[in-house]
């Protein structure tokens, strides 16, 4: 269960660079990423679940990598 949440945790954050997404730092064991000053992305190595957050539409997801995956690909198109 362990390396199933690691590789896909780890498969999440290189789409996320492949998507234009770049680390932009690390604290308390939270990466942040970010594609533009309004949108940025929390990912926790201790959760199963990552945030994004994108204040000029306001829109905030915290859900399971595959489905904040889809939402974040649609909210940038």
């Amino acid at each position: 269960m362990i390396n199933s949440f690691k590789r896909k945790r780890t498969e999440f954050i290189a789409k996320l660079i492949m998507l234009g997404f770049s680390p932009s730092g690390v604290q308390h064991g939270v990466l942040f990423l970010h594609i533009n000053p309004d949108i940025s992305i929390e990912v926790n190595s201790l959760s199963e679940y990552m945030y994004i957050e994108m204040p000029h539409t306001g829109l905030m997801i915290r859900d399971d990598y595959d489905d904040a995956l889809q939402i974040l690909v649609q909210a940038l198109e």
